[in-house]
């Protein structure tokens, strides 16, 4: 039968093919309840921790396998557990900051790898709690330096490094701004992480630069090159950068509801970044562009600003060419 394989005296599923049967529903009749009920079984211990990324994918959106794959798998406080000796407590200031980890360390989590890095994006005038906390312990300033529309300040304890960046911007703005990649492009809140293009960066293994993200885009896609991601081709339909106009908690989002137990919330709604929203152009090209045109014009581009009104309670993000109706139908979330 295709899929089992031979372990001594049983047969039993591969973890792949178990879970491609399970995602599609082809997974025999005895086993299948077996599976569901056990929410603390061994079995399902077993298979996620085995199995291929591409196959986590897909099992994580089993809504009734949801929070036992998280649960095994994507542990937020086990991975900062490195870092931090009360990752809960470290969270809480985090959600209280507004400020959000990103780069490596968030990509990583999802790709269920490991990192010495850990980077956060605060805004300016409320990163000072998280620094603090840091140095309590035992991060020791090694340097800091002025960057444009903030700076940067770095953090180290042994072999472990802390690079936080205290920025003018909207955090979320920032990263959308700044970050070279579609690969990067993930990042934790105090409760939630989130992947903005996980088709493409996660089942795809495909990563695409960005336009206005700095000058070093080549040398981020070298390295993404040998993480085992390939560049993609523009001319290959990207369904997750299709559209024009996109928001973080959009159903284009992988959104992991992270476990906030001993988390105290802060007091800003997360409803504020999930409906913060941003635009994607596509590539153009002409056919009288130079060398330098071409390869910009090959480059999707992130188009992001403030949103703010003397009606709006919050900081919110949109598109630099967002029509005014695409607010109206969040009239009631928006405040």
């Amino acid at each position: 039968m295709a899929g089992l394989v031979r372990k001594g005296f049983y047969w039993c599923y591969d973890a792949a093919d178990f879970l491609d049967m399970l995602y599609s529903g082809q997974l025999p009749p005895m086993v299948h309840p077996f599976f569901h009920k056990s929410k603390s079984s061994a079995c399902l211990q077993g298979v996620v921790r085995t199995a291929a990324r591409e196959a986590l994918v897909r099992l994580e959106c089993i809504r009734g396998l949801r929070s036992q794959v998280q649960s095994c798998v994507w542990n937020i406080n086990t991975k900062l557990m490195p870092f931090v000796h009360d990752p809960q407590a470290f969270r809480s200031i985090l959600g209280a900051s507004e400020a959000l980890i990103y780069g490596d360390f968030a990509t990583e989590f999802f790709s269920r790898t490991t990192s010495k890095t850990l980077a956060i994006m605060a805004k300016a005038t409320k990163a000072d709690p998280v620094q603090a906390y840091l140095q309590t312990q035992g991060y020791l300033l090694v340097g800091e330096e002025r960057v444009r529309l903030g700076s940067v300040t770095r953090l180290r304890r042994g072999e472990l490094f802390i690079i936080l960046r205290k920025t003018r911007l909207i955090p979320i703005q920032a990263i959308l701004s700044r970050t070279p990649t579609t690969q990067a492009m993930n990042f934790i809140a105090w409760n939630k992480a989130y992947s903005v293009f996980p088709k493409t960066t996660f089942l795809d293994h495909e990563v695409l630069p960005l336009k206005g993200a700095g000058k070093d885009v080549r040398a981020e896609i070298a390295r993404c090159g040998e993480s085992g991601w390939c560049l993609g081709v523009n001319a290959s339909p990207h369904q997750e950068l299709s559209r024009s106009h996109r928001r973080i908690g959009d159903s284009r989002t992988w959104k992991m509801n992270l476990d906030t137990l001993c988390v105290t919330q802060p007091g800003t709604p997360t409803a504020v970044l999930e409906y913060s929203s941003f635009g994607i152009q596509q590539p153009t090209v002409s056919l009288e562009a130079t060398w330098y045109q071409l390869e910009e014009g090959l480059k999707y581009s992130i188009s992001v600003k403030p949103l703010t009104s003397q009606v709006l309670k919050y900081r919110y993000t949109c598109s630099r060419q967002e029509p005014p109706s695409v607010f109206a139908k969040y009239s009631s979330v928006i405040r």
